[in-house]
């Protein structure tokens, strides 16, 4: 059938995070969430979504794959490399500096994902139908797809 999908990938940060318990929400991650979320509002509005709405979603994977970074500090260098080449595309174009984030700016945004981003690094790689360890580098540590 033309409209038939035989593989639908659904890419993201956070795809097939869970929640996290109330306890382990109880006490802040970072000074953002120290400072902005001294009550844990956010935390518990975000931990809602994923037993809720984003409960739902995932379910419905039928793989989950793992990219699986060395450690959030790496993702944080990560995200400003990314930044980095942003802006040197905008410069070199002459487009709208505005939509680039500084080094303060990325650490700041990725802020809002260390609890999540730890929390998957802890408990993901056990339930994973594959995990892609990752190097520094984001080159395979390992061949994740041995035997798949």
């Amino acid at each position: 059938a033309p409209n038939h999908c035989e593989v639908l990938l659904l890419e993201g940060w956070c795809v097939g995070a869970r929640p996290q318990t109330d306890a382990e929400l109880s006490a802040p991650v970072n000074s953002l969430e120290r400072t902005e979320d001294p009550r844990g509002e956010w935390r518990r509005y975000a931990n809602d979504a994923l037993r809720g709405t984003y409960h739902e979603l995932f379910g419905r994977l039928d793989m989950l794959l793992l990219l699986e970074a060395p450690s959030f500090d790496v993702v944080h260098g990560w995200r400003l490399e990314q930044e980095h080449k942003l802006r040197d595309r905008v410069t070199a174009s002459g487009g709208d500096m505005s939509r680039v984030m500084d080094d303060a700016g990325v650490a700041r945004f990725i802020s809002h994902y260390e609890r999540i981003t730890r929390h998957i690094l802890r408990e993901m790689p056990g339930r994973a139908d594959i995990v892609l360890e990752l190097d520094a580098q984001r080159a395979a540590v390992h061949d994740a797809f041995d035997g798949v």
